[in-house]
């Protein structure tokens, strides 16, 4: 019996595949391996070949190809036992279109076949028609799955865009008031994380004064060079968010209390730094106000209160100045 059956007609050695594939063979017959290798080179894919199902799956591991051109029965891992791992190992959308070859081949081992994770069956002797048929199939399945895995991209690189933009601040590029309730509560039900982290709350010192003699497009700069000037300063764990109006606030995770403070004040510094003309202030400048509270509490609302409260000592005391929380506030 012979393995391959002469074609009707001249392979076409010229032909160059729409979807170019990488297609591993594998059979314990190099005979076999070559016959199959010619035909599906001639159709203008690559090849790799194993002799053995461990062989393969490894080579699979190393390169993961578009479709396994595979013997049923082999030493060692079998061709179904070869579909199941590779089965296992797909990953990032990737599908692997697995052709199993026997000369044996009943209803019950087509469905075992299957049911193995091939998706589709050849028996020998074949005809070179009946496995370019098998690539071209293989083929159409492989750009579909390629065209499909790269919509999901988008669909993810989408979501992913569309949720941060939820969660941002349209005009500043800070975090948002819903992020930081976010990030508030998991630090609150996470204690041990919590108490390494330190909450600040900053107010634009005179803002509306500003806004009455500038205009509100320039309080809009002015909060955006603000945002800008604390991203500069911060650690890049640490995260500022907008508030609302003229007000933000600052997470530092993973510091102690004066060092979050210190933190704070350099902020502040790099504020008064921009040089940012205030006829409205009695500090000539722009300024900043804070409050530091550290964490957790047992809510979100209350380390806000104890670092607004902290705040306003701060612009009670004159402003232009980061005032700490007492830890019963």
């Amino acid at each position: 019996m012979t393995f391959v059956e002469p074609p009707t007609k001249s392979p076409d050695s010229a032909r160059r595949p729409a979807e170019r594939l990488r297609v591993l063979v594998v059979d314990d017959d190099e005979s076999i391996r070559e016959i199959i290798q010619h035909v599906v080179v001639s159709l203008g894919h690559d090849v790799e070949c194993a002799s053995n199902g461990l062989d393969a799956l490894a080579a699979y591991e190393r390169h993961p190809a578009d479709v396994i051109l595979t013997d049923w029965f082999m030493p060692g891992l079998d061709g179904i036992g070869l579909a199941r791992r590779v089965r296992e190992r797909c990953v990032d959308g990737r599908y692997v279109y697995i052709v199993l070859i026997s000369a044996v081949v009943d209803r019950e081992n087509q469905i075992a076949a299957m049911l193995g994770g091939a998706d589709d069956v050849l028996t020998k002797p074949m005809r070179i028609e009946a496995l370019e048929a098998r690539v071209a199939v293989a083929q159409r399945v492989t750009a579909a799955h390629r065209k499909l895995a790269a919509a999901n991209r988008v669909l993810r690189t989408e979501s992913q865009q569309a949720m941060a933009a939820a969660l941002t601040d349209a005009l500043t590029g800070a975090r948002n008031r819903r992020q930081l309730d976010l990030d508030l509560s998991a630090l609150c039900a996470d204690p041990d994380h919590g108490k390494r982290s330190v909450l600040a709350m900053l107010d634009v010192d005179k803002f509306k004064a500003y806004n009455d003699l500038r205009g509100h497009v320039a309080g809009d700069r002015v909060l955006t060079d603000i945002v800008r000037a604390a991203q500069r300063t911060l650690r890049k764990h640490d995260e500022i968010y907008r508030y609302g109006g003229e007000e933000f606030a600052v997470i530092l995770r993973d510091v102690a209390l004066p060092e979050a403070q210190a933190a704070i004040e350099r902020l502040a510094r790099g504020v008064r730094r921009l040089g940012i003309e205030h006829e409205g202030s009695s500090h000539g400048i722009v300024t900043v106000s804070a409050g530091v509270a550290g964490g957790p509490s047992q809510t979100p609302e209350s380390w806000i209160a104890r670092a607004d409260a902290a705040l306003y000592a701060a612009k009670d005391g004159g402003r232009n100045r980061v005032m700490l929380a007492f830890r019963g506030s």
